[in-house]
């Protein structure tokens, strides 16, 4: 007579150490999610109020960036070798990575975030990345643009920003600002520099935010 084997079966048994696992992990998400709004919240709030500011100092009327739809995310800008190998390592995606350079006391630059975001919004993207040029600017600033430091350091940040670029597309000069700059696999697929002025910045934006839709 054949044998007949039993399977072991254990009854789930809800513990109250179980139920402060879920419970904790449902903290964490909910905290994360209102940290990232609570982020883009304020860093559109940031945007703005530089916006606000240039537009009374210079009777500009440039549009604010939409707080509810902020696509924006900043690069933290308090080590600027840091700033480098940030862009380095994010444009290393597979996927098309955006970047905005330049300065929030610069009216050229505030005057495109509005449509960036609007424009990133239609085609669904999801993030640009906002890198400030406050290399340069200091640089600027404190008469050093002609020291042997400065320009072997920004030969340095250029050589590793224009690792991989995609032909027909111009180098990155970072003495130049605003650009948006658009990666692909650590390839510089586009850069706004490289229109030399040829055409609207709407264009520049529709061109460099488009590119996913385009594949």
């Amino acid at each position: 007579m054949a044998s007949k084997s039993k399977r072991n079966r254990t009854k789930f048994k809800w513990t109250k150490e179980l139920s402060f696992l879920v419970a904790f992990f449902a903290v964490i998400i909910v905290v994360t999610i209102v940290l990232n709004i609570v982020t883009s919240t304020g860093l559109a709030k940031k945007l703005n109020t530089a916006i606000n500011d240039y537009n009374t100092a210079n009777s500009a009327q440039y549009n604010g960036v939409d707080e509810d739809k902020n696509v924006f995310v900043e690069i933290s800008n308090s080590n600027y070798d840091s700033v480098v190998d940030s862009i380095v390592d994010k444009a290393k995606s597979d996927e098309y990575t955006f970047f905005y350079y330049g300065s929030l006391s610069k009216g050229e630059f505030l005057e495109n975030l509005s449509t960036i975001n609007a424009t990133a919004d239609t085609y669904e993207v999801k993030t640009v990345y906002l890198v400030y040029s406050t290399y340069v600017d200091d640089a600027e600033k404190n008469s050093e643009t002609n020291t042997y430091q400065y320009r072997k350091q920004i030969s340095t940040y250029e050589d590793k920003l224009n690792n991989k670029v995609k032909d027909n597309v111009e180098k990155f000069d970072m003495t130049e600002t605003p650009t948006l700059l658009v990666y692909k696999s650590g390839e510089l697929v586009f850069n706004s520099q490289n229109e030399s002025d040829q055409y609207s910045w709407t264009i520049y934006i529709n061109q460099a935010l488009s590119l996913p839709k385009q594949q």
